[in-house]
């Protein structure tokens, strides 16, 4: 692997991480995304780390001694899986500024990068200096107009499926071109559910056990599933089950801010949906507004404004540190 610092600052983790991978031990030490609760360290063994970044590598067709580009924090598993596959691949790594627009200090053609959605999005709204062959977007759910904007890109761009137990994705799915809703496992991993519908992936490989997630899926068959959702933020309103990030994904052409749907207990319906925005100004909306693209029971009943949401290293928003900045008294209907 060559190192090509464009954004030097980043030489010192990227040599921390280095030297915990070359060292004796078995094992490497990674947090957890913390969008579901507290970030927690956990270990990874090597065998299994090289297992997925060259079944990655493989399933891309990714050319060996190609080039990659780094705009990913070391500290998820996500950055420190493309300096894996680097090094597995024995190619160039470009290890930019992690920031929403970290390409677009490339100069040269780029093989493969690894992308959360902002980045994407912000490099799809540019004018490209040069193509990115393959990309890779994860971290978090992908809005409906990002989508639309990924859809005509020349190259491929997939989104990924999987955590940090799983040492990255289990499975992609791609946005353009062949555009698809379902995802599709790597070589060697089957899924299954259990009566939630709550997926569970089979990757002996790695674990001899089956590993449960809470996320809720339509599942085609072992190798193929469609997310729907988080079973952590299903919402029941009034027997119906509704996932906030199908809706933020919908109402993402809409709104022109960062949303977050959550909940208020209701006498009637159990709960009714509310809507978070991240905003300095206070924008008004109508139930006329949502017509047409939301269900009657999907539309919010309130809104709030929020000058900020919290975020985990990744970019997702942490829905539970959020949802602690509500004010009770700061509601205001949807009429």
């Amino acid at each position: 692997m060559r190192l090509q610092y464009v954004d030097h600052s980043r030489k010192k983790s990227i040599d921390t991480f280095l030297k915990e991978w070359e060292n004796s031990e078995e094992t490497i030490t990674v947090n957890t995304s913390g969008s579901t609760g507290k970030p927690k360290l956990i270990k990874l063994k090597k065998e299994h780390v090289l297992i997925s970044a060259k079944k990655t590598l493989a399933q891309l067709s990714i050319p060996a001694s190609s080039t990659f580009h780094l705009g990913l924090s070391t500290k998820t598993i996500a950055g420190k899986m493309m300096i894996i596959r680097a090094l597995a691949n024995n190619s160039k790594l470009l290890i930019c500024e992690v920031s929403s627009d970290t390409l677009s200090s490339i100069t040269e053609d780029v093989h493969f990068s690894a992308l959360v959605p902002i980045q994407l999005q912000h490099y799809l709204q540019q004018t490209p200096s040069s193509l990115v062959d393959t990309i890779l977007v994860g971290g978090a759910t992908l809005s409906m107009n990002l989508e639309q904007l990924a859809a005509n890109y020349p190259k491929r761009i997939y989104q990924s499926y999987g955590m940090t137990e799983t040492i990255s994705h289990v499975a992609l799915r791609r946005i353009n071109k062949e555009i698809s809703p379902n995802y599709h496992a790597l070589p060697g991993i089957e899924f299954s559910t259990n009566d939630a519908n709550e997926l569970i992936i089979h990757y002996p490989e790695i674990n001899p056990l089956p590993i449960l997630t809470t996320d809720v899926v339509e599942l085609i068959d072992s190798q193929t599933f469609n997310w729907l959702g988080r079973s952590d933020f299903c919402i029941n309103t009034g027997g119906i089950k509704l996932f906030p990030e199908t809706i933020e994904s919908q109402l993402a052409n809409l709104i022109p801010y960062p949303i977050m749907i959550t909940s208020l207990p209701d006498d009637r319906l159990g709960s009714i949906l509310v809507l978070l925005i991240e905003a300095n100004d206070s924008p008004l909306f109508s139930k006329d507004m949502f017509s047409g693209i939301l269900g009657p029971f999907e539309i919010p009943k309130y809104f709030q404004v929020l000058q900020s949401f919290e975020k985990t290293e990744n970019g997702k928003i942490n829905r539970t540190l959020t949802e602690e900045k509500i004010s009770p008294n700061a509601w205001r209907k949807i009429l």
